[in-house]
């Protein structure tokens, strides 16, 4: 047998795919998958030894040839099974590919209707003929190629563990190369041993997997000087692939012609491919981690990343990044001291697995080992140190959900601030002093930037904190509605102190607490119950805490609780709930309900925080008792403003009762036009005061018996300015104050005082100017006698679409039988 590239090729196939199968077969226990890949690898072995005995020539190279088919079809088999197996994703018809591969093999070696010759010369193939029915087993393998091709896509993106994904994904991969590579076979090219090296890659492909992401949950430890040379040797054997392939298209060259031909090959190769094998040789030395550490280069990218991040998430992602990258680390954690509880939260972590939610106390034997000792503790130290016996359950069950091996103390004026904790290295190597001295060196290195981060961090958010006080400050200045304080105080506690909900309760004078306004990470919360009374088993705990004047905190796995009390403190939404007083003086406003949810920290109501809500409360109901004294001044002027009209209707005699007529008029029709309770009501104080101008109108005017002179028309027709810009100042009066200014306006737009016209006009306005001049029309004056309900209705009905609105005319009508009418 000649020694040339395609026999090398063949024997590295069924070197690795022997060596592949010998793992397998003593890998213990022998699952089902295991045995099903067994019987892949030795069909691909047999295979790549039937291609060996092809290129020994011969006049047995035929029958190797035909017997390369039903070799492959095997793999082909056992690799649909395996799928079958590993994505538990069976196929009913599966049996009958058994048939159809026996039918194949007999076909193959018993005729000459898929293989019809093969001409061997010097260990290479110069031509083959293929068969008439090559087609039968072609196509039908091709098809269930892409068939496990397809099984194995969908099993890895629908699965969410991310080594089960690069099983998949590699598997994938190494099947497409054998795909890929056999299509050679049907084009000129098939006569080079392109399929071999294909079979070849995908052996070094399910290596890699089956030591780096255990396919099959296979652990190997192999030197890793041998696994380097297997890839290595690949790049070489390519390298002659490229020199000898071009030396079969020109192998009439001899001489002197075939010394400058390979020449002029190597030279080009050297300048032309060989970036690219330089690359695919840096990849190899990465992918097989040749542990060369350049710590050197570590620290100093470190060295020049602290010193210009001073956000804590970034650099403490940064420096797990490049420690993991550097040692190969599977995962990774930082833990910080939190500044209020003295607890070491975690705070970074990178590993496959989700960020877990821990925090080691300060009486953890850990943080009390590290915090007298300035140097690393291996998992296997802590494991036999006398001091660490008394871990309890859930102590130990915290170190192995992040995986640690080795906890690395961060000390700053001999003050332990953090602790990195580094899980094992992929090639499960353990670690040793020299890594242990870079470690700590790079804790020392980067303790003091991480604690100055965490310090500029903590000054953002109390700044942040400050900013929003300010602002929260400033619009509760300017706010004098209690509805409108509690809506702002709300929204923007939700934000600062960054809870789950907030409900803001106030103290009703019969001494009950009634929920005005609440809001949930999520937006509006109906169930918060907003505008109830609060029930009563909650009433009593309320009392406590505004007897205490100070927030109280509540947890959700208190034995003092009744089930019911736990559902009326809504504690189906909160695993933990602080309740605060909202008291100005000596006088309880109220009280905010704060819920959080969240695994945000293990003390959700810090003391920071509880200081935050107490400067919150105190502006609050400030705010809430300032509202209330406005309120109550504003009751009172709307009181006098009453007082007045009721004196202007006593003043001028014929209009007593007036006002109250107008406002039943104004109502009745208002309900037959639909109007909402808001404006209706508007329209009632409306009708009540809209005389109230006339005030600022003298006597001789008012009293006078006969027509007005001009003059004294427009000292009348001021009254309306008067009596909106009185009422104006009064913010539950502000909607009224438009009716007022506008009742004396024609709907044909010759009213006074602005000239509106239609729909310009106040509804409102609209309806009182029809039911004024309808009770004027009927009232009795000093010079004159009231007309007629008939005749009023007359005159109305004349001046519709001129002074008055047809549709306000019409509802009036028809309301007008159920009013009692007083003149």
């Amino acid at each position: 047998m000649n020694l040339n590239l395609n026999t090398l090729i063949s024997l590295f196939a069924i070197a690795m795919y022997s060596t592949l199968f010998c793992i397998v077969a003593i890998a213990k226990p022998q699952t089902h998958e295991r045995k099903t890949f067994r019987f892949y690898l030795l069909s691909m072995m047999f295979w790549s030894f039937s291609a060996l005995m092809v290129f020994k020539g011969g006049k047995d190279a035929l029958f190797w040839f035909k017997l390369m088919i039903p070799s492959g079809l095997a793999s082909l088999v056992f690799m649909f099974n395996f799928v079958q197996t590993v994505t538990s994703r069976k196929v009913i018809w599966a049996r009958y590919i058994y048939f159809f591969t026996v039918a194949m093999t007999l076909l193959s070696i018993l005729t000459d209707a898929t293989v019809q010759s093969v001409y061997v010369e010097n260990g290479f193939i110069t031509h083959y003929d293929l068969g008439p029915l090559m087609f039968l087993i072609a196509v039908p393998s091709y098809g269930l190629s892409i068939i496990y091709l397809s099984m194995l896509r969908k099993s890895y993106i629908s699965t969410s563990d991310m080594t089960q994904r690069n099983r998949f994904r590699y598997l994938i991969i190494g099947m497409l190369v054998i795909f890929i590579g056999s299509l050679v076979n049907f084009t000129p090219l098939g006569k080079y041993p392109i399929d071999i090296a294909s079979n070849g890659l995908a052996a070094l492909i399910i290596a890699y997997t089956i030591l780096k992401h255990k396919l099959l949950d296979i652990s190997v430890v192999i030197r890793k000087g041998l696994i380097y040379s297997i890839p290595t040797t690949m790049i070489g054997a390519f390298y002659f692939l490229i020199i000898s392939f071009a030396y079969n298209l020109f192998h009439a060259l001899t001489g002197i012609q075939l010394f400058i031909f390979s020449l002029i090959v190597a030279i080009i190769t050297a300048l032309f491919l060989r970036p690219f094998l330089d690359r695919a040789q840096t990849w190899i030395d990465r992918l097989f981690y040749r542990e060369k550490y350049d710590w050197g280069q570590m620290l100093e990218r470190l060295s020049r990343t602290t010193v210009s991040v001073l956000d804590l998430d970034r650099l403490s992602n940064l420096i797990l990044e490049e420690v993991s990258t550097t040692l190969h680390i599977k995962n990774a954690a930082l833990f910080l001291k939190e500044k209020e509880s003295s607890t070491f939260a975690l705070m970074t972590y990178r590993g496959n697995n989700p960020k877990p939610n821990i925090w080691l106390e300060i009486s953890h034997p850990l943080i009390k080992w590290l915090s007298f000792h300035n140097e690393p503790l291996a998992m296997t130290d802590l494991e036999v140190m006398p001091q660490f016996k008394s871990l309890w359950g859930k102590e130990k069950d915290d170190l192995e959900l992040i995986n640690g091996k080795v906890f690395i103390p961060l000390q700053v004026q001999n003050n332990l601030v953090g602790i990195f904790a580094f899980g094992e290295r992929l090639s499960e190597q353990p670690y040793t002093m020299e890594d242990f001295r870079y470690l700590t060196a790079m804790a020392n290195q980067t303790a003091v930037a991480i604690e100055n981060a965490r310090l500029y961090d903590l000054e953002q958010s109390q700044r942040k904190e400050l900013d929003e006080l300010y602002n929260l400050t400033a619009q509760l200045v300017n706010a004098n509605d209690t509805n409108e304080i509690l809506t702002r105080t709300a929204l923007k506690t939700l934000e600062i102190v960054n809870v789950t909900y907030i409900r803001m309760l106030t103290l009703e004078e019969v001494g009950t607490f009634i929920c005005r306004a609440a809001y949930h990470i999520r937006g509006s919360y109906p169930e918060l119950c907003t505008d109830l009374p609060e029930p009563f088993s909650t009433q009593s705990i309320y009392q406590k805490v505004v007897r205490q004047a100070t927030p109280r905190i509540f947890f959700r796995d208190s034995k003092s609780y009744s089930a019911e009390d736990l559902q009326h403190l809504f504690f189906d939404g909160a695993s933990t709930v602080c309740i605060a007083p909202l008291i100005a003086g000596d006088i309880c406003m109220g009280i905010m309900v704060l819920g959080e949810n969240r695994n945000v920290s293990r003390e959700p109501f810090s003391n920071e925080k509880i200081r935050l809500i107490n400067t919150i409360t105190n502006q609050t109901a400030s705010a809430l008792q300032r509202a209330q004294l406005h309120e109550q001044m504003e009751d009172n002027f709307v009181q006098t403003v009453l007082a007045l009209a009721n004196t202007m209707d006593a003043r001028d005699t014929y209009t007593s009762g007036h006002s109250q007529n107008l406002a039943d008029l104004a109502i009745a029709t208002g309900m037959k036009l639909n109007m909402d309770n808001e404006t209706l009501q508007s329209m009632r104080w409306g009708a009540l005061l809209h005389d109230i101008g006339k005030i600022g109108v003298p006597d001789e005017i008012l009293r006078k018996p006969g027509p007005l002179t001009k003059k004294e028309w427009e000292e009348m027709k001021k009254h309306p300015l008067i009596g909106a810009n009185i009422v104006q100042p009064v913010k539950k009066l502000a909607n009224v104050a438009p009716i007022i200014r506008s009742h004396h306006e024609w709907f044909d737009g010759n009213g006074y005082p602005f000239g509106l016209k239609g729909d310009q006009i106040p509804l409102p306005a609209r309806i009182l100017t029809v039911v004024d001049s309808f009770s004027a029309m009927i009232d009795t004056r000093i010079y004159r006698k009231g007309r007629s309900v008939e005749d009023a209705i007359i005159e109305l009905k004349r001046c519709s679409g001129k002074q008055f609105d047809p549709m306000v005319v019409e509802a009036f009508l028809d309301s007008l039988n159920q009013i009692n009418l007083s003149h």
